[in-house]
């Protein structure tokens, strides 16, 4: 009896070893996650061969979810787990509500920015609708302003301003404005020439 207790641990230690190590099923891995990554969108066939190869390198299921699952699990960086198949799918779902609740804030601050740059938009159309309002009113009120000015100077400066007529002809239109614009150059002359 004590001697088949002897016989019977060397065979335990003899069945442990014999499955493949930890380190070796990580560097298959790496190197099946290295060639899949590396290999063009046509290559579907060798990505799907080479998960296969290393799982049954590494002593695991066959892959039989097809290349999409593999472009999957590269664009998560989920291809090691993958090979592995240790905790795959949980990994993968969680990499996936992450990458959800991201693009749901990117959306949210996306909506903000946009409706802080309408409200911008909607006040600085506000602002330029005044300053055109101001601008006229600015533009008339200046207006009023330089004619009260002209009229002061002229009834300042023309107060003994004596203008000549030459010569009316009271028949023809042409004359008489021909009148109103020599008196005009002559009021210019005499405020202009001091």
């Amino acid at each position: 009896m004590k001697g088949r207790g002897i016989c019977f641990v060397p065979l335990v230690i003899f069945c442990a070893s014999c499955g493949v190590s930890q380190d070796e099923k990580d560097r298959v891995a790496a190197v099946s996650c290295s060639i899949m990554a590396e290999s063009r969108n046509m290559d579907a066939a060798i990505r799907v061969e080479k998960i296969n190869d290393a799982r049954e390198k590494i002593g695991g299921e066959a892959f039989l979810d097809g290349d999409d699952g593999i472009k999957e699990a590269l664009k998560y960086g989920l291809c090691k787990e993958l090979v592995l198949g240790e905790g795959y799918h949980a990994l993968l779902a969680e990499r996936k509500d992450v990458e959800t609740k991201n693009q749901r804030i990117a959306a949210e601050k996306q909506a903000e920015v946009d409706r802080v740059a309408r409200i911008s938009a909607e006040k600085q159309a506000e602002v330029d609708r005044v300053a055109v309002r101001v601008a006229a009113r600015v533009a008339a009120e200046n207006k009023s302003i330089a004619k009260q000015l002209w009229r002061s100077v002229l009834v300042r400066d023309l107060s003994d301003f004596r203008p000549s007529i030459v010569a009316v002809k009271w028949g023809r239109s042409q004359e008489f404005l021909s009148i109103k614009i020599h008196v005009r150059k002559i009021i210019e002359e005499q405020l202009f020439s001091t």
